[in-house]
């Protein structure tokens, strides 16, 4: 049995990470789901949240990286290993918690005021963006402050 997973993440700003894992933790509109080495072949859509990576097998999650990622897609391949696409990804030791509080907070105020529909889902995806960056910083704080893993 393989003890890694090739993994690359992929933001329009380019590639976020790429390397060897031993697991990962994503959220999708179904709910949570986690890859390990020779994962089933798989192309599923991911929801915004937070992206948990252990890099090492047998590693505590206080020494995962967390992302915060909106939306996107993710293949598996037994050839390839997984590639996630994602609209955006941000290192939890990137995010401004403080700003992040603020986002949100002003997104939501917001919320009261639109009528239009595409003001709402918009406003709402913006809500879930600015929440997605404090769950991940809250899990950084949690779980242990050091520099993102970025390897390519």
């Amino acid at each position: 049995m393989a003890s890694s997973l090739p993994f690359r993440l992929v933001a329009p700003t380019g590639v976020v990470f790429e390397g060897e894992i031993a697991e990962v933790q994503l959220p999708t509109p179904g709910g949570p789901i986690t890859l390990l080495p020779e994962h089933m072949p798989l192309v599923t859509a991911v929801a915004t949240g937070v992206l948990s990576v252990r890099s090492k097998p047998g590693d505590d999650w206080d020494k995962a990286d967390h992302y915060a990622v909106e939306e996107g897609m993710l293949t598996v391949d037994p050839d390839d290993g997984a590639i996630l696409v994602v609209e955006s990804a941000e290192h939890a030791d990137t995010i401004d918690e403080l700003e992040a509080e603020r986002a949100a907070a002003e997104a939501r105020a917001a919320l009261e005021n639109q009528i239009e529909a595409d003001q709402i889902v918009v406003t709402q995806r913006v809500v879930q963006r600015n929440m997605a960056r404090l769950a991940a910083t809250q899990l950084r704080r949690r779980h242990r402050h050091r520099a993102p893993q970025v390897s390519r």
